[in-house]
């Protein structure tokens, strides 16, 4: 599903885009039995009980002798009741259970420790997923990302490769690995992006986060050497999603960075340079608002963010829509996105494309 803004803003200026799931149920199961009092009573009661005699004298009934023969009582039992000592090999009644008790007089079984929790909830999807997504820029840039996800007994892994590229940067690939685990009603997810050193440029990124059913936190760390100059930062990100309806959901996110640049510095503006030549561009903070409709078949998400990148004084803005349409086991995605800088006054802009292909649970 389209989301509401790249987690990982800094990285990427202007993508709208990403999916995720909100799968939440539970059910209960009560299990009850009928009471065994009321029948035990009657059945040895003997008020209750229907005696009937064989004779009767003419001035009225006479009481039987004890053991005398063809006097002993008659007992009126229910429908299907077997009586003692007639019951033929399989007839006997489980242990603990009156001769003749119906289902709804047997004890109920004691369930099992966790057993109805195990009845009532739901099992950890199952699914796999291949992911391909394209994305260019105003100035040039070019964006390549393939992904694989596998999930099975509560746990997804990751795995892919990205590439990019400008006018002004030669290509550059990173492999992606990543894993998602729910425990204890948390989803934790950690992410690796790393590159080894390809035209003078080496990269690592990292993302340990904790989400919870609307509110996730997470821990970013980056480091970049590109020849002498180094690139060294980490941040902490919040977001929080709530539902407003079956096809409507908002979510605000916020996200703060600790960034460091060393090495030679030239005439211009060092952010800049370091930037442009890495396409990594560097952002001090970010907030950003989104709003997620479904539309049957469609999900719209717009999303604004403004932002401040490394460079004192500096100031962005940016406004995006995505767009994901599912297909039975295929889901279409596309965005666009523009930014404006201050005090410099650029426009900046990006389009994206994307697909996945969906087997398994959703």
């Amino acid at each position: 599903m389209v989301g509401m803004i790249r987690e990982n803003p800094s990285t990427d200026a202007l993508l709208v885009s990403g999916n995720g799931t909100m799968p939440f149920f539970l059910l209960a199961l009560l299990i009850s039995g009928g009471s065994l009092q009321a029948r035990r009573a009657a059945l040895c009661d003997p008020r209750g009980s229907g005696f009937q005699f064989d004779g009767a004298a003419e001035d009225g009934p006479v009481a039987p002798e004890r053991g005398m023969p063809g006097t002993e009582p008659k007992r009126t039992e229910p429908p299907g009741t077997k009586l003692r000592g007639t019951e033929t090999p399989g007839d006997e009644p489980p242990e603990g259970e009156l001769p003749g008790a119906g289902p709804a007089e047997r004890e109920p079984r004691d369930s099992e420790p966790g057993e109805e929790a195990a009845q009532g909830a739901d099992p950890p999807p199952r699914f796999a997923q291949a992911e391909l997504e394209l994305a260019t820029g105003r100035q040039g840039e070019r964006r390549v990302e393939v992904l694989a996800r596998a999930a099975a007994n509560g746990v997804t892994l990751v795995a892919g490769m990205e590439s990019r590229s400008s006018d002004l940067s030669p290509e550059r690939r990173a492999a992606i690995l990543g894993a998602e685990i729910g425990a204890k009603g948390l989803t934790w997810e950690a992410e690796i992006r790393a590159a080894p050193e390809t035209h003078g440029l080496r990269r690592f990124a990292a993302k340990l986060a904790a989400r919870g059913e609307a509110v996730g936190l997470a821990l970013l760390v980056r480091d970049e050497a590109l020849g002498q100059v180094q690139l060294r930062a980490a941040g902490l990100s919040l977001d929080a999603e709530s539902a407003l309806s079956d096809s409507v959901a908002v979510a605000i996110s916020a996200a703060a960075w600790a960034t460091n640049l060393t090495g030679p510095r030239g005439k211009h503006d060092p952010w800049a340079a370091f930037g442009a030549a890495t396409l990594d561009w560097a952002e001090r903070w970010e907030v950003s608002f989104g709003t997620r409709h479904k539309l049957g078949l469609l999900t719209a998400a717009p999303a604004v963010a403004v932002s401040q990148p490394a460079q004192d004084g500096a100031l962005s803005a940016r406004a995006g829509l995505g767009l994901e349409l599912a297909l039975g086991a295929a889901r279409l995605s596309a965005g666009a996105a523009i930014a404006h800088l201050w005090p410099s006054g650029i426009w900046l802009g990006e389009a994206m494309l994307g697909i996945a292909w969906h087997v398994g649970d959703d």
